[in-house]
């Protein structure tokens, strides 16, 4: 059958969305997992129902919580509840034509899916999943594609199955034998498949229940689960199941009764009860979802509120805020979880107060007296509750503006600020009217709000207040790009008589995206400011705007000459951007690197590197700066030396003391340069090797690649690589596999470390990429790769299979592991590869006489 592309819709079918998983990206915290469909784990002592309470909790804020991602996650939290309490039905539409989009019958696909080729039958699958209800008379089709071994066959028949619901009670002894497989997926897919079903599947369920196995205790609870139908006759086993011996069978009982919702409230109650902390915490999140509680169950939630387990309280929290609880029991418990120890219960407080809408109102006396407390935690914590309020909280503005002088949690409360929304510009602004406010968070705040502030800002860019005027202007400069509605008034604050006003202006022209030539003339002429902050911001904003460098070159040359540092700084930095042009100025630079200001000399440094100054004095006085007492400095001259490509061997030897420098900086920059001399490098191989062991893994990374770069002898790098593959951090294994990579065919000792690196999410695709480059192998490598083909994982079985080849008759032990694959699978393009790789070990008969 000729292959195509899937379309979109047919990727839906093919691949129909399980569950919805929500991680927190920060590694220093928990890996969590908002599961509105969880998969079973038997080995995992986190389980998947775990990791669900955990996400329901929406995890732990860092010691300071954002109220960005506090954002993020309260839109995750709604979608999590809407999506938890729709289940996969939503995938059961089906085009109600009863032929496959290639106008063939349920009868046709039906014969394909029992004796076609493998693509075929992946193929027939696929379609008759797409059918839905129509793909019945194919059931016995369907059932036989239970037992395939091929992923996708199985995957798509049981979709199928899935789709067409009660009629499909014939796959049950099948997809019930199926819950004890030991692939996740299938067991996932038929307990889905088994809930789809309904009540005829219960009683084999019940049965199955009796299994040793918790993998299928778990899938039975799975099962039950998506039986909202049938929720009368699943309640009791699910309620036994809260008492069964193992604790993922219990925590898969009660993420079953989250699903059947009403239902299942008088369980839940029970739940929030027992005394496994996970399955309490499921149960307050279950609670959560159902609006009309009983009052019996309302007291027991608000109990929940109080529990000593901390994932239970900030289940409690979230749900006491979503359901149909009078405002007087609800707000002093959100009010004291702000507060709580714990930030997973603080964080869920914030989602609460999101929840509530209108009616976190009520909050803000106890909010505002939090934002003077001392400790900066409440603070934050009360900045971020308000700022969810959005406009409500436009109350709390000069308690929050107040709360930005105190140090610990600005940036929360500067968020708030911005979270308020726009109505509040005016009066933010009108606060820095004020002697001793914090003008540059408030300006954040305002630039964080974005274009709907604009018209507000452009308009008090004329107020009586030079403050309110700076403000503005920095707001509107703080926008990514300053919007060119405010260029004219800009312009005209470039002649204002304040100070602050006129250095705010020239930053905020600066990220203009394309001012106008009398905007570009009014900054050559406060280039010639009496104050030297502003000489500085026009100089760099000239840099950004002006394109003829016959114009630019004197304003620059001005400014390097310039009695303060902070203009001849910014001169520097305009001299690389001149191109050409900037030899004109070397002997300025040059002069700059004995400058007594080290931020100079470091820049002068740079931008001698970047444009390529390669003159005797450069080298001499780059070489010199090495010893500077300024580790910005050692570091800049040390890159520009790198950058300069040069072979001289008193450059190497004068960057070798580098590499023991107590700024790990400066090492780095040292090393980097060393790599750019690549073989020259050679005499720096001993201290490269040093470095391999530092505790530093940039460092260690960095070595691995100077090695690489300047050691030819490949029998030297390549042993010296593969022990590198053994580091604990990714980066370093990442470096050490791409040079051995490089290496090509020669590293082929390399394959076994490579190989096990497969197994690793971080590694798997540089060493992939590795193996693929070095497309070779030694016989040390046979063990692990007759392992690899046997493992099952497909990704193992390529390179295995690829591989082993490339060892030819030495490989003879491979065969019977080889001649077995042939012979048992069906994929014609697996047994081609295997066929291949037998070939190469043992070459046919006529091959051997031809030789």
């Amino acid at each position: 059958m000729t292959k195509r592309w899937l379309s979109a819709r047919e990727a839906k079918f093919r691949f129909p969305d399980q569950f919805l998983e929500v991680r927190e990206m920060n590694s220093n915290m928990h890996t969590l997992n908002w599961y509105s469909e969880e998969q079973p784990s038997e080995s995992s002592s986190l389980s998947a129902s775990r990791r669900e309470v955990s996400g329901a909790m929406k995890a732990s804020f860092t010691s300071a919580i954002s109220i960005e991602n506090v954002s993020n996650w309260s839109v995750l939290l709604l979608l999590g509840i809407f999506l938890s309490c729709q289940t996969l039905q939503a995938q059961d539409n089906a085009p109600a034509d009863s032929r496959s989009e290639d106008g063939r019958s349920v009868e046709e696909l039906s014969q394909k899916l029992t004796d076609g080729e493998l693509d075929e039958r992946r193929e027939a699958a696929y379609e008759l999943a797409a059918l839905g209800a129509k793909a019945e008379p194919a059931l016995p089709a369907l059932i036989k594609g239970l037992g395939e071994k091929d992923g996708q066959v199985w995957v798509q028949s049981a979709t199928a199955i899935q789709r067409i619901g009660p009629p499909a009670s014939a796959a049950i002894p099948v997809l019930v034998e199926s819950l004890s497989h030991y692939a996740d997926q299938r067991r996932y897919r038929a307990a889905w498949a088994l809930g789809a079903i309904g009540k005829e599947a219960i009683p084999p369920l019940r049965e199955a229940m009796k299994s040793r196995q918790v993998r299928v205790r778990a899938g039975v609870m799975d099962s039950y689960g998506w039986m909202s139908d049938s929720a009368a006759e699943v309640l009791p086993e699910l309620t036994a199941a809260l008492q069964d011996s193992d604790a993922n069978v219990r925590e898969r009982a009660v993420s079953a009764l989250l699903r059947l919702g009403p239902a299942a409230e008088d369980a839940l109650v029970q739940a929030i009860q027992h005394e496994q902390k996970e399955v309490r915490a499921l149960a307050a999140h279950g609670l959560g979802k159902i609006d009309d509680l009983s009052p019996n169950s309302q007291t027991k939630l608000l109990a929940a509120a109080k529990d000593s387990d901390a994932a239970t309280r900030a289940a409690a929290i979230v749900a006491i805020a979503s359901v149909n609880l009078p405002e007087q029991n609800r707000t002093p418990i959100v009010l004291a979880a702000l507060s709580d120890e714990e930030a997973t219960v603080r964080n869920s407080a914030v989602l609460a107060v999101g929840l509530l809408g209108p009616n976190a109102k009520a909050l803000l006396p106890s909010l505002k007296k939090m934002l003077q407390d001392e400790d900066a935690s409440q603070r934050s914590s009360a900045a971020v509750a308000i700022g969810a309020m959005g406009a409500t909280g436009e109350v709390a503005i000069p308690d929050l503006i107040a709360a930005l002088k105190q140090p610990g949690s600005s940036a929360e409360v500067a968020k708030a600020l911005s979270r308020i929304g726009v109505g509040a510009v005016s009066d933010i602004l009108a606060a820095t009217a004020e002697p001793d406010q914090p003008l540059e968070q408030i300006a954040a705040a305002l630039a964080d709000m974005g274009p709907s502030a604009t018209p507000t800002l452009i308009s008090s860019l004329k107020h009586e207040n030079e403050n309110v005027r700076a403000s503005a202007a920095r707001a509107l400069g703080l926008m990514g790009a300053t919007p060119s509605s405010a260029e004219s008034a800009l312009r005209k604050l470039l002649q204002d008589d304040s100070i602050n006003v006129r250095l705010a202006a020239s930053e905020a022209i600066e990220n203009l995206q394309r001012p106008d030539q009398e905007t570009v003339a009014a900054l050559f002429e406060i280039s010639k400011d009496s104050t030297a902050e502003i000489r500085a911001a026009s100089i760099s904003a000239l840099v950004k705007h002006e394109k003829d460098t016959a114009k630019l070159v004197p304003v620059i040359r001005t400014g390097l000459s310039d009695s303060a540092s902070v203009v001849r700084a910014a001169g520097i930095e305009g001299v690389g951007t001149l191109g050409k042009a900037a030899k004109s100025l070397q002997p300025e630079l040059i002069s700059a690197l004995d400058d007594e200001n080290a931020r100079v000399r470091a820049l002068a440094a740079e931008t001698l590197g970047v444009i390529g100054s390669t003159s005797d004095e450069v080298i001499a006085k780059l070489i010199q700066n090495l010893k500077d007492s300024d580790p910005g400095v050692r570091r800049s001259s040390a890159s520009a030396l790198g950058s300069l490509k040069l072979k001289e061997d008193p450059v190497v030897s004068a960057l070798i003391p580098l590499l023991s420098d107590s700024e790990t900086l400066v090492v780095q920059a040292a090393i980097d340069s060393l790599t750019q001399f690549g073989k020259s490098a050679l005499g720096s191989k001993a201290e490269i090797l040093t470095l391999l062991n530092h505790t530093n893994s940039d460092l260690r990374a960095a070595a691995v690649r100077c090695l690489a770069a300047i050691e030819a002898d490949t029998k030297v790098s390549v042993p010296i690589f593969i022990e590198v593959l053994k580091d604990e951090d990714w980066m370093v294994r990442r470096d050490a596999a791409t040079a051995l990579g490089k290496i090509g065919p020669p590293a082929k000792d390399a394959v076994p470390a490579l190989f096990q690196l497969l197994d690793s999410d971080e590694d798997i695709a540089v060493a992939k990429g590795a193996l693929k480059s070095i497309d070779a192998a030694s016989p040390n490598a046979i063990p692990i790769l007759i392992e690899g083909m046997q493992s099952g994982d497909p990704r193992k079985n390529y390179y295995a299979l690829y591989l082993i080849g490339k060892i030819g008759p030495e490989a003879t032990e491979a065969l019977p592991v080889l001649k077995k694959l042939h012979a048992e699978t069906d994929n014609n393009r697996f047994k081609g590869m295997v066929k291949k790789a037998i070939d190469q070990i043992e070459p046919p008969v006529e091959e051997k006489k031809s030789k």
